[in-house]
């Protein structure tokens, strides 16, 4: 699962990551609303944490764009504890929820899965290209109607790229969602864990379109050449 928080304030962003990485989320920073727009427009992220005062862009301007750009990633709102009317506003412009500063940790962290939930279960529970097809409940994907076998590493990228399905992803964005960038993972392990995954998807199928592309200089795509 991957994250962004968009506070300015620079300890309390902080505090926030560290807290979010313990729990096994992968995390974006944004320090002002500006940022937030350019990386959100970039990455795809399960949630948004968003303070609604935030430089060169409002956190309710925010919200704004967001919805009128049909994004529906999960926003919890951060507010003071004075700002009701503009609590009112966040949620009437399309927060999902939103949370009193000061504020407890493991409230925010119920807070957050539970939106997540709700909004994974809204979501499509199978992803489908062609004849291959990745279903999220029973973690099964399937070919031409049999049955693959992926490790956990495998099925997160194919996860991920079916994410991003016909977009290209390059080799960074896959180090920071499926390896969270972790010490001594180097780009040169996504090329290997690609080329297992496409042995599985595409080289044992060699009747079927090649559905996993490599977009030279720039990373790979899921997608169906024409």
């Amino acid at each position: 699962m991957r994250i962004m928080i968009v506070e300015d304030k620079i300890a309390l962003n902080n505090s926030l990551k560290i807290i979010l990485q313990k729990q096994g989320y992968a995390v974006d920073q944004a320090f002002d609303g500006e940022e937030a727009l350019n990386m959100i427009d970039n990455q795809y992220y399960d949630g948004i944490i968003l303070d609604l005062t935030l430089p060169k862009i409002d956190g309710l301007e925010v919200l704004e764009k967001l919805r009128a750009q049909k994004n529906n990633t999960s926003i919890l709102v951060l507010t003071a504890r004075n700002e009701t009317k503009e609590v009112v506003k966040g949620l009437k412009q399309g927060a999902d929820d939103y949370l009193s500063k000061p504020f407890e940790v493991e409230e925010l962290l119920a807070r957050l899965e539970g939106l997540i939930k709700r909004t994974h279960q809204m979501k499509t529970k199978v992803f489908v290209l062609d004849n291959l097809s990745l279903d999220l409940e029973q973690k099964l994907v399937k070919r031409d109607n049999k049955m693959i076998s992926l490790t956990a590493t495998e099925y997160q990228i194919l996860y991920y790229l079916f994410l991003n399905q016909g977009k290209v992803v390059s080799k960074q964005q896959l180090l920071t969602h499926v390896w969270q960038n972790e010490i001594d993972v180097f780009e040169r392990i996504v090329d290997t864990y690609i080329c297992f995954l496409r042995k599985k998807i595409d080289k044992n199928f060699i009747d079927q379109p090649k559905l996993i592309q490599t977009v030279k200089g720039l990373g790979y795509k899921l997608d169906i050449v024409k």
